[in-house]
């Protein structure tokens, strides 16, 4: 005991005067561990103050490091974030130390920690650097092990852990080591989750730099849907494509606003030749906003132009097999009274002509329908004959079998019933008869391929 007394006098003046190895030293060598822990407390609370954290950082400790741990973190929950931060220091302390895991754990706690506490741009701003670190070091470890456990903030209806029973200081390294009456489920929070969260923070601070909305900095980041809808609404449609993708959300609401917004930019500007100026601009503002630079085809265009192209080129990456967003899309523009450009008809030709061809009766284009489909009928029969169909994707057959496509008859027998209540019109009556003859030649043509007399 004399000699415990002795070094911790000696830690105590050493430290005092500013000799920090010498304290060190005379703290590991203190026999008695309840001694050795009060004197590494102090340690620690001094040189914090002092501002001396490299030294802090780099002390080795020994079997006293995870103490180290507890006294930082606990410092670290039991402060206001607005006036200290201890929670980078634990950050190098633990990257010092090559334990990645632990160090994205800390910044991961950081950062839900500001999004509570810290109102404000600065805030949120803090939070997104504390989201990146977490994940850079994330990164840094192999992929099976790129996970951490999420961390629980203490709230004024929980007690903080105390040092014995704090459930951070050993989960992260994937060892259940909880106490038993500690019945919270634990929620393992994966490098791909983790990278969601920074997404959204990320698509709300552009929001806020687009719009300062004093709304848009206060309370909890909008969840996924929530989030595609506002940036919609705020023209983002790069950054909504982004989202979506992340969170495998249907691109209806993005296909559905763009299309709408390029029917009011075309009639404004047909119906006052140039557009009003602040129209203009707030237009020019949300498409510079997205991925215009690749429209070479219309450098030189108005607003309009890049809108539409802004619409044509989404369509031509992100298309489904199922064609459901150019069906999207012609339905917005048809609901508002607007006609389908040829551009978004010849690609709807080539992906699915039937497709376009039940739009077309959904909304009562009788003309348009019979149209399309004495231009197919037609292109059916120059395929039987061995000819090519660009304008509807079609190849001709080299020998005789069994065709890929397919006429879509229900819908022909609604076309042909729908044009013959209309026979009063000579225009209907005519088509009618042009379709109704073309079907029969092109089930003849098919009959004899078949061998059917």
């Amino acid at each position: 005991m004399a000699l415990a007394t002795l070094q911790s006098k000696v830690f105590k003046y050493q430290l005092e005067l500013g000799h920090n190895q010498e304290a060190y030293t005379a703290m590991m060598a203190n026999p008695d561990p309840t001694r050795r822990k009060d004197c590494l407390r102090q340690l620690v609370v001094v040189l914090c103050e002092r501002g001396e954290l490299q030294t802090l950082v780099e002390f080795p400790y020994k079997d006293m490091q995870e103490e180290v741990e507890v006294v930082l973190e606990k410092r670290a929950r039991s402060v206001d974030l607005a006036t200290h931060n201890y929670y980078d220091l634990l950050y190098a302390f633990h990257i010092y130390r090559n334990n990645f895991r632990k160090a994205a754990s800390i910044m991961c706690e950081h950062g839900m920690r500001l999004g509570q506490e810290i109102p404000g741009l600065k805030g949120l701003q803090r939070q997104a650097q504390c989201y990146l670190a977490a994940m850079n070091v994330l990164r840094l470890v192999k992929e099976d092990y790129a996970w951490i456990v999420k961390p629980v903030l203490c709230t004024k209806d929980t007690e903080l852990p105390s040092d014995a029973d704090s459930p951070y200081k050993h989960s992260v390294d994937g060892k259940d080591k909880q106490r038993s009456h500690d019945k919270q489920k634990v929620e393992l929070l994966e490098l791909s989750q983790l990278e969601k969260e920074y997404l959204l923070l990320d698509a709300r601070l552009r929001l806020i730099r687009k719009n300062p909305d004093p709304s848009l900095m206060s309370g909890p980041t909008p969840g996924a849907h929530e989030m595609v809808g506002i940036l919609v609404n705020a023209g983002l449609y790069d950054l909504a494509l982004t989202v979506c993708h992340a969170f495998s959300i249907s691109l209806y609401s993005v296909f559905s606003s763009l299309a709408l917004r390029c029917v009011n930019l075309s009639r404004a500007s047909s119906h006052f030749m140039v557009i009003d100026n602040n129209e203009a601009t707030a237009a020019w503002e949300w498409l510079r906003e997205n991925d215009i630079r690749s429209n070479t085809a219309c450098r030189d265009g108005s607003a309009s132009d890049h809108a539409w192209r802004l619409l044509q080129c989404y369509l031509e990456r992100f298309e489904e097999s199922d064609v459901r967003y150019h069906r999207c899309v012609a339905e917005k523009l048809l609901s508002e009274g607007f006609p389908l450009p040829a551009w978004l008809v010849n690609s709807f030709k080539v992906l699915s002509a039937s497709q376009l061809f039940r739009v077309y009766l959904d909304y009562d284009l009788l003309q348009a329908a019979a149209q399309l489909c004495m231009e197919y009928l037609d292109a059916l029969l120059g395929v039987l004959q061995g000819q090519d169909s660009p304008a509807f994707g079609l190849k001709g057959l080299l020998q005789h079998g069994p065709m890929s496509v397919w006429v879509p008859y229900t819908c022909v027998d609604q076309l042909l019933r729908a044009l013959k209540q209309h026979q009063e019109d000579d225009s209907f009556r005519q088509l009618y008869r042009q379709l109704d003859e073309k079907i029969a030649v092109y089930q003849k043509k098919i009959s004899e391929l078949s061998g059917v007399s």
